[in-house]
């Protein structure tokens, strides 16, 4: 499990979930480089999430294993409904106990017209099993996103939603290696690492 390479939200300070914002300059070499360390993987599959940011970052990994990217709408980032494309800046001024609540409690803030990390994380989680059924005994690289995938590791890990904050935020690109065994159960041997 992948998280995209730096993208335009992650530099501009802007609220970007399913806002299909591109990859940064820097971005374009961290796609280069996680791709790198994937290269002498043996890897049978890549999906990724149908945002821009996430497809070209899996196609870094693809590419040299002559693989193509197969995309699935539910790898999404979080849903940010009317805060898609605001200003962070802005938030705390128009919807101060909302903006707190995500600072502090992000497990509960649903923005208006939005999901919350945990329902997100729960949507790609459940595409996540399916792909594993579908690609049994098999090694598949997943491009995801950065609230999503706190979600996925917060449900896969067995915890609470308010344990969220022990999974901490990955760095674009952090890799986290997850094992679906045959009984439903998950392995998770590491998470957010970026030692590449």
């Amino acid at each position: 499990l992948v998280r995209h390479a730096e993208a335009e939200g992650n530099i501009g300070r802007r609220c970007h979930g399913q806002y299909d914002s591109l990859l940064t300059r820097r971005g374009l070499e961290q796609a280069k480089v996680v791709g790198e360390r994937f290269r002498k993987e043996p890897i049978d599959a890549v999906y990724s999430s149908d945002l821009w940011r996430a497809r070209h970052t899996a196609l870094a990994i693809a590419e040299p294993h002559g693989l193509p990217v197969i995309e699935r709408k539910a790898l999404r980032e979080i849903d940010m409904g009317e805060w898609e494309d605001k200003a962070w800046a802005e938030l705390p001024v128009v919807q101060p106990e909302l903006y707190d609540t995500w600072c502090n409690r992000p497990w509960l803030c649903r923005a208006p017209g939005g999901e919350t990390i945990m329902e997100s994380g729960v949507r790609a989680l459940e595409e996540m099993r399916r792909i594993a059924r579908d690609e049994d005994g098999k090694t598949v690289v997943v491009v995801s996103h950065g609230s999503a995938i706190r979600g996925i590791l917060t449900r896969a890990l067995g915890l609470r939603d308010d344990e969220m904050l022990q999974v901490g935020w990955g760095d674009n690109t952090c890799v986290a290696k997850m094992i679906f065994h045959d009984d439903g159960s998950i392995e998770i041997p590491y998470r957010n690492d970026n030692s590449h």
